[in-house]
């Protein structure tokens, strides 16, 4: 029996894991360019790639494109291309598109959309750009073309994305002042003109071009200043340590990382973007106090940064906290803890592609290798982050960082490593490459340009807090201006309520002996009306007891009339029948009359008897209640 069960149960096994389900993909492009042959490949495929026909899409509805396959249950992954890799299927900002995950367990249908293609990621915008009339579309569009140019390695072109921005800007710019201004202001004017700047500074900071990017910086923190939004200026000021970074200003870096922390302290900390705010605030203080040679101030800040709910969400926040964190343990003379969090944050940011992590932590190894004497080690891992810092500026400069920041920082290393080696040729090249960089990046009339912006900004800043204090102090010179005026206001009214109230008291106390004299000579009236009321009551009373007496003897009266004359009647007829000799008749009629002679008899007894009881009560009383 056993057995027979086992094989049963194999079987159901077996067939469970050879069902097929049937599934139907249905497909919308929503680009400016349309095409007739999109394949879809997955897990199911093998991620076939090509074009195979088994997975091309066929019209399907309007607009849309579908497919039907048979797949085996369980857990699938899947994207659009069409044809290759080099068209797969991309998000509108160019960034990759996630695998898509489906679990099946039964026929059904899935709905997808696609933004756009890897190989028309650009013309695609320019197209609809040529068929947009409105402006703010082809703001929109222009800003989405220069943030891909500036912000995704593959795509990046530093002319082409400042092209695009300053087109946009030009529009923008040129309705601030328009009629529809006020309408602009309140769908975001000032968060699209920030957005701009922030590419073109974003680009400039990447070129080397220090001084103008901080320029446009300061313009986007007063923009931000006037929307009155913590996280706006929050995110202004971060930008703004980039370029002081670059410049090797860690006193100002310092500075406004501390202004990020007062901020980020006026945020709720049930916004999702507080813990953002700190993050930016503890990282910037660290990083200055580590540049500054203060490590335990480093430390101090750099582990708020590392908090324990961090999770795979916040994974490049983890990343750079553990490489400032081995870097603070290295200046520290940490080496067992430096070590460990280099080497534990390389799988990390390998797994994330973070390769700018990865060479920021070859160097950081390399300073740590020559701290403890491994020299070879330390001029291997110092040449690996030269080499990806001078081979890929265009993914350097996709981050908005400038690559020769990185390599005059390395180039000092490689020097002073060579030298150790006896290599004194080697030596003087990398501390040549190193000077003619920072000659460049940092000449004296850059640093002067640097130092005047930040001048101005500081005078700015001054200029803007007197005006708060004065602002306040008027604000408070008026508080107690009001104060005073709403003192003497209070007095003018109570004495003028008193003064009411007297001349109220005495019109009420005048009125009073007024309505006093008045009642009096009502209430004699009405006694005077009492007596005459009580007279007309007794007089009424009287009527009506005259009535009553009337109405009483009227009625045995009327009854004794009544009776009499039809008596006279009966004795009339009775002597016409005794004319007629009709005896019998004559004494019928006799018996009525004497029935009636009796009625008569009664009702005057009923009148006597009424008239006595008068007589009785109109006699003296003994005052006794009866």
């Amino acid at each position: 029996m056993i057995k027979i069960l086992c094989v049963f149960f194999c079987m159901n096994l077996f067939s469970l894991c050879h069902a097929q389900h049937k599934v139907r993909f249905i497909l919308r492009e929503k680009t400016a360019i349309k095409h007739d042959s999109i394949y879809i490949t997955g897990t199911f495929s093998n991620w076939d790639s090509s074009l195979n026909k088994n997975y091309l899409l066929q019209p399907y509805g309007k607009n849309e494109k579908s497919i039907e396959i048979t797949i085996a249950p369980g857990t699938h992954r899947y994207k659009f291309h069409r044809g290759n890799w080099f068209t797969v299927e991309k998000q509108y900002n160019a960034y990759e598109v996630a695998d898509r995950i489906i679990t099946i367990s039964r026929d059904t249908i899935f709905k997808d959309v696609v933004f756009g293609w890897r190989d028309e990621i650009i013309s695609d915008k320019t197209l609809r750009l040529t068929l947009e009339r409105s402006d703010s579309a082809r703001v929109s569009i222009m800003a989405a073309i220069a943030n891909i140019y500036a912000f995704v390695a593959e795509y990046f072109n530093a002319d082409s994305a400042l092209n695009y921005a300053q087109r946009a800007l030009l529009i923008v710019q040129r309705t601030e002042g328009s009629l529809h201004s006020k309408q602009l202001n309140k769908t975001g004017f000032n968060d699209q003109l920030i957005n701009l700047q922030e590419v073109i500074a974003s680009l400039l900071h990447s070129l080397g071009n220090f001084q103008k990017s901080l320029e446009l910086r300061f313009e986007n923190l007063k923009l931000a200043e006037l929307e009155k939004n913590d996280w706006a200026i929050i995110d202004a000021i971060k930008n703004i340590t980039a370029d002081y970074h670059s410049m090797k200003d860690f006193e100002n870096v310092l500075l406004y990382g501390k202004r990020i922390d007062s901020l980020a302290k006026r945020i709720d900390k049930n916004d999702p973007a507080y813990f953002l705010a700190n993050w930016t605030a503890n990282n910037t203080i660290a990083d200055a106090y580590y540049r500054l040679n203060r490590p335990d101030s480093a430390l101090l800040y750099a582990r708020k940064m590392n908090v324990a709910h961090m999770n795979d969400t916040w994974i490049g926040y983890t990343i750079i906290g553990n490489l400032l964190l081995a870097d603070i343990y290295s200046i520290n003379g940490y080496v067992d803890s430096a070590f460990a969090y280099y080497r534990n944050t390389i799988p990390m940011a390998a797994y994330n592609k973070a390769t700018g992590a990865i060479a920021d932590i070859q160097a950081g190894l390399a300073r740590l290798f020559q701290k403890t004497g491994r020299l070879d080690s330390a001029l291997i891992y110092a040449k690996w982050a030269l080499v990806f810092f001078q081979t890929n500026k265009a993914e350097v400069r996709a981050w908005g960082e400038n690559n020769d920041s990185y390599v005059a920082e390395i180039s000092p290393l490689l020097a002073e490593l060579y030298r150790a080696n006896g290599q004194i040729d080697s030596a003087y090249k990398y501390l040549h490459l190193s000077v003619s960089i920072k000659d460049s990046l940092y000449n004296s009339d850059k640093i002067r340009q640097f130092q005047t912006l930040g001048f101005n900004e500081s005078s700015r800043r001054q200029e803007l807090e007197q005006q708060s204090k004065e602002a306040k102090r008027q604000y408070e010179t008026k508080i107690k201006l009001y104060g005073l005026i709403s003192i003497i206001t209070g007095f003018v009214v109570l004495a003028f309520v008193l003064y009411r109230n007297n001349k109220h008291k005495q019109n009420a106390n005048t009125l009073l002996q007024i309505q006093k004299q008045e009642i009096e000579n009502t209430l004699g009236e009405l006694k005077i009306t009492q007596s005459q009321l009580i007279q007309s009551e007794k007089m009424a009373s009287l009527g009506e007891l005259t009535a009553g007496i009337a109405h009483e003897i009227q009625n045995p009266l009327n009854f004794v009339n009544n009776f009499s004359e039809v008596n006279a009647e009966l004795l009339t007829e009775m002597k016409d029948e005794l004319d007629n000799g009709n005896i019998d008749d004559a004494k019928v009629i006799a018996n009525n009359a004497i029935e009636n002679q009796q009625k008569i008899l009664q009702h005057g007894k009923r009148a006597d008897a009424i008239v006595k009881g008068m007589l009785q009560h109109s006699r003296s009383s003994s005052g006794v209640k009866e």
